[in-house]
């Protein structure tokens, strides 16, 4: 669809699809796996036992949220790497992102939303099975569609509407409104009485 409203273009030079698998694979499988242990397992499971459910699943998403944008901003680099005073300049560039409030409204708002969700399912099935399967279908449609499209940056909907990938702009973020609005539904039947394991094991 991005495609057809012309804010996406595909790319000159694409691999072929064989190729674009072998890339991408290992994020498709490690990622999930790895976060989903990490933010999902480990930190929201500690963070429950200290907190009601909604106000762990907006903790972990929050800092879910931030720990993907510590690093430097595309285009910037550290004058002298050897200063003394490096380590001061990089985390002042690093935090750079957070002063722009269109970083807020189209990359931070869409990771944090995707941490919710992420979170909300692990509270509901009470396992990370589902929050696993979604992270690993998220990252395979935002890896394969940015080794095959690239972003039109002359398009009226850039920078606002879309941003430089998938995980950008508003539109991504109502497309996962939408997903949410599904997610709710199939989630139904680990509600208490639906046979729901417990939230709080692994």
């Amino acid at each position: 669809m991005l495609e057809s409203l012309g804010a996406y273009a595909p790319r000159a030079h694409a691999p072929g699809v064989g190729k674009a698998l072998g890339r991408i694979i290992a994020s498709v499988v490690m990622v999930p796996l790895f976060e989903e242990w990490l933010f999902r397992g480990i930190l929201l499971g500690l963070w429950l036992k200290f907190a009601r459910p909604f106000a762990a699943c907006i903790g972990t998403s929050l800092f879910f949220a931030f720990v993907h944008f510590l690093k430097l901003p595309e285009g910037m680099t550290i004058a002298d790497p050897a200063s003394p005073l490096a380590g001061f300049e990089l985390v002042g560039k690093v935090l750079f992102h957070f002063m722009n409030p269109q970083f807020f409204v189209t990359d931070f708002a869409t990771l944090f939303f995707i941490g919710m969700m992420l979170a909300w399912a692990r509270v509901r099935t009470g396992k990370l099975w589902f929050s696993i399967g979604l992270h690993a279908g998220w990252v395979l449609s935002f890896k394969a569609f940015n080794q095959f499209h690239e972003t039109v940056s002359s398009h009226p909907l850039h920078p606002w509407g879309v941003g430089d990938s998938l995980r950008s702009g508003l539109f991504p973020l109502l497309t996962l409104v939408a997903t949410a609005g599904i997610c709710q539904f199939v989630l139904r039947r680990f509600e208490p009485g639906c046979g729901a394991p417990n939230r709080a094991s692994r």
